[in-house]
């Protein structure tokens, strides 16, 4: 359960830093938000959406720490996580991103299951 958790925050952290770096170069660059087919990426509000998305990909990066803690079965690992879970959710939904709505409370019940073999 342990090394379960350890890499889907791997794939958290990595994937949404990864993810994000695109879309934050491109409004630094730009200075206007992104559009695709016709739709323009999170309405308006250019400055509040790039200080959320640099904000949001320091969290999300945290997510590789988890990992790492994780894999070394540290209780810390668990810690860190309950400590970005409002935060991470906050970002969730606030972006109505379905996927990390879904995924933030899974990751954590999977803590919950495997804090007995942290240390």
């Amino acid at each position: 359960m342990v090394t379960l958790a350890s890499r889907v925050h791997y794939l958290v952290g990595i994937g949404c830093t990864l993810g994000s770096i695109p879309f934050a170069s491109y409004l630094l660059i730009k200075r206007q938000l992104p559009v695709f087919m016709g739709v323009r990426f999170y309405g308006g509000g250019l400055d509040a959406i790039l200080v959320s998305n640099w904000v949001r990909l320091v969290i999300t990066a945290a997510n590789i720490l988890v990992g790492y803690w994780l894999a070394q079965a540290l209780k810390i690992g668990g810690i860190l996580r309950f400590l970005l879970f409002p935060i991470s959710m906050f970002f969730a939904l606030g972006y109505a991103a379905p996927g990390p709505i879904v995924a933030h409370p899974i990751m954590a019940v999977r803590i919950v299951l495997a804090w007995g073999q942290l240390t």
